[in-house]
């Protein structure tokens, strides 16, 4: 729903790291600017951590927020960070 605001985080799978390298965490914020250029959706802040990351995120509409999720959620790389591709 437009306006409303989201808690959104995602977790490694058995405890493992999403982000080794310092690449690896620009790699994920070039796709949350890529992402958020696309989309209606406003993110308020975020946090990084090796094994999870979490994001305030304020929906303008909610079709935006519907039509973006795969481009903020399910990139990955081999190494586990977001930026494109398997």
């Amino acid at each position: 729903m437009g306006g409303l605001v989201y808690h959104v985080l995602n977790r490694a799978v058995g405890r493992g790291l999403l982000f080794e390298t310092e690449a690896d965490y620009a790699a994920f914020e070039r796709v949350l600017v890529e992402a958020v250029r696309r989309i209606s959706t406003r993110v308020v802040c975020y946090c990084l951590m090796p094994n999870h990351w979490h994001m305030v995120l304020c929906a303008v509409t909610w079709n935006g927020m519907l039509s973006g999720r795969p481009s903020c959620i399910e990139r990955r790389t081999g190494s586990g960070a977001a930026s494109g591709g398997d």
